[in-house]
């Protein structure tokens, strides 16, 4: 059985890990890894490429925590880095021919407009889905997609725990990418710019 996690705020557990406490560091990433490790799989579907993008974003967490900022989310941070390493995972692999999606082709090929219409498509299919969503998960992920809200700020406002928040948007972005999987490549896009 899984032992529980010691119910310490983010916030404090940064101002440690800022004062080079281990035990701090090993918290946040038993926190949050997982989480991020179905995330970044669900976009690069081989679990060796996940664990990799993964253990360099902890790694530069544990390198660059003195320069932490303990009032801002840490899982604002990692999520912002684990986007990052998931657009330069796939511009390596574009960039070495691996990546073979169709929107890539159309890339290549200069079909600007078909692009433009494609991804008109994919915002209108988004925006279907997102309506289509129970009330709850459709409010927390315009919360935080649309009003930039922490997942500490949604659960605030709508009087749930971040562990029901958390739960709710990877429900949602899980709807989303199953329903966009011909864009896959238009979806990452959509997620890593706005």
């Amino acid at each position: 059985m899984k032992k529980p996690l010691p119910d310490i705020s983010d916030r404090e557990l940064v101002i440690r890990l800022k004062r080079n406490d281990l035990k701090s560091y090993e918290l946040l990433f038993h926190k949050y890894y997982n989480l991020f490790l179905a995330f970044t799989q669900g976009f690069v579907k081989e679990r060796a490429a996940a664990e990799d993008i993964m253990q360099e974003i902890f790694m530069r967490l544990w390198i660059y925590r003195e320069r932490l900022d303990e009032h801002r989310s840490i899982y604002n941070l990692l999520f912002t880095m684990t986007k990052h390493r998931i657009y330069d995972h796939f511009r390596r692999m574009y960039n070495i021919g691996t990546v073979q999606q169709p929107i890539t082709e159309k890339m290549e090929a200069g079909e600007e407009s078909t692009l433009e219409i494609d991804a008109e498509t994919m915002r209108q299919t988004i925006a279907r889905r997102v309506a289509g969503m129970p009330p709850q998960r459709q409010r927390i992920f315009v919360m935080s997609r649309d009003e930039n809200l922490s997942r500490q700020e949604i659960a605030e406002r709508l009087g749930l725990s971040v562990r029901t928040v958390d739960k709710h948007l990877e429900l949602a972005l899980r709807e989303l990418r199953i329903h966009l999987k011909d864009y896959q490549f238009i979806l990452l896009a959509f997620l890593l710019l706005h």
